[in-house]
């Protein structure tokens, strides 16, 4: 089966266990098949929205790779068993984690405004910046391992809200 063979408008099965446990890996893509833009744009805001995040923070950056540069690039980052799938992929999405979230949280918060978090207007009355401040502290009080930590958990948590939503 190949991507094209599955419709999204034929998705309607809100049921945990036939999405999560039936859902199975393919071995081999087909190479023409090109997701379009505004598919992967959808993909993403659905997971974003769908992914929980501390203090909503978002610590973690996109990168869409949607070329074949592009994913030959990638290479260094790969295990062997994964190379030949990402290059046949239309598109790849790496998650990357960011300890540095906290520089720009304003910008998080603008854009969570915008629409990605609909619960915004909640966060704003708990007073979520000094929230965010006070657990960016706790994090980074004894170095930074546990700042580490719970950016590659929330990295993996996006990760896991991708492939759902894909």
């Amino acid at each position: 089966m190949f991507a094209q063979d599955v419709k999204k408008v034929d998705l309607v099965n809100n049921d945990y266990e036939s999405i999560f446990l039936s859902r199975r890996c393919i071995r081999a893509l087909d190479t023409t098949y090109v997701v379009p833009q505004e598919e992967i744009e959808q993909i993403i805001k659905e997971a974003m929205s769908a992914t929980p995040t501390a203090v909503d923070s978002n610590p973690y950056k996109l990168l869409v790779v949607n070329t074949d540069e592009g994913k030959k690039r990638l290479d260094d980052i790969m295990a062997p068993v994964d190379k030949s799938r990402v290059l046949q992929a239309s598109f790849a999405i790496v998650p990357l984690a960011d300890r540095y979230w906290i520089d720009y949280y304003d910008d998080i918060l603008a854009a969570n405004e915008a629409g990605c978090k609909p619960w915004h207007e909640f966060f704003q009355s708990v007073g979520i910046k000094e929230l965010a401040s006070g657990w960016y502290e706790m994090l980074t009080a004894n170095g930074t391992a546990m700042l580490d930590k719970s950016v590659n958990f929330q990295a993996g948590l996006i990760s896991m809200s991708l492939m759902f939503a894909a």
